[in-house]
């Protein structure tokens, strides 16, 4: 149970497959793979992540999310200024006359 347990967590927190095996000494992965139990819940998140589409944000959430990056430090300003402006909608700029027509 202890290895099942221990075997499942690994799987569970992203670590290769391939170490694993090694970790687990076992020859082949499909012996591996049987001490692989997940839980009903890990299971729902997994499928969650597949199936969760990031196009469901408008563009408000989208600049929060940009935002929130560049309060955290991960991006820099300057990401921030082309992210936000392939985020917000194109508009027309306003010239004050007509240029090029007779």
């Amino acid at each position: 149970m202890l290895r099942a347990s221990c075997i499942t967590h690994l799987f569970n927190e992203g670590i290769n497959p391939n170490s694993i095996q090694r970790h687990a000494r076992h020859r082949d992965f499909a012996q591996t793979m049987t001490y692989n139990r997940p839980t009903q819940q890990q299971m729902k998140v997994d499928i969650e992540k597949v199936f969760s589409k990031k196009s469901d944000l408008n563009d408000e959430d989208r600049m929060k999310v940009v935002f929130d990056k560049y309060v955290r430090g991960e991006i820099t300003n300057t990401e921030l200024q082309a992210l936000l402006e392939m985020i917000r909608p194109k508009q027309l700029k306003h010239r004050g006359e007509f240029s090029g027509y007779a």
